[in-house]
């Protein structure tokens, strides 16, 4: 009988499938140039570091400011003269005293403020912007 030859494939390759076709290339994307920013001044980097959560922070940009003796200021260092931090605390009561007059009329709405810590801590920069306040002239038993 005669042998009937079959043709030769491996009993473990199977055909590939096609290969998928290419994809499209990207559209062409426009170059942009970088944005260039400008660099920040020491004033509007302080007045961010008073922002900051880390009180070390708020502390260098008050002492900054003060150095400064930036007017613009004045609001945000007001703000935190009720500040939990001691330090900061401090910083701001010497950068307000540093602004000096400009910094008065904030700091006399902070004495109507509830917060016992910032009304004392303006009141304590008053002083040292304006002196102490005049005492009443004692009134004595004799005539």
């Amino acid at each position: 009988m005669p042998s009937k030859k079959r043709p030769r494939t491996s009993f473990f390759r199977k055909s590939a499938p096609p290969p998928p076709p290419p994809a499209p290339p990207p559209p062409p994307v426009e170059a942009k140039k970088p944005e260039r920013r400008t660099p920040k001044t020491p004033t509007e980097q302080a007045l961010e570091a008073l922002k900051s959560h880390e009180w070390y922070h708020r502390e260098r940009g008050a002492l900054t400011l003060g150095n400064l003796r930036e007017v613009k200021a004045v609001g945000p260092l007001v703000g935190l003269l009720g500040d939990p931090e001691s330090p900061v605390r401090g910083a701001v009561r010497e950068a307000l005293a540093k602004i000096g007059k400009p910094a008065v009329s904030a700091l006399k709405r902070t004495l109507k403020s509830m917060d016992h810590i910032a009304r004392d801590n303006a009141q304590a920069v008053l002083n040292e912007i304006l002196g102490p306040k005049p005492s009443a002239p004692r009134k004595t038993g004799k005539r």
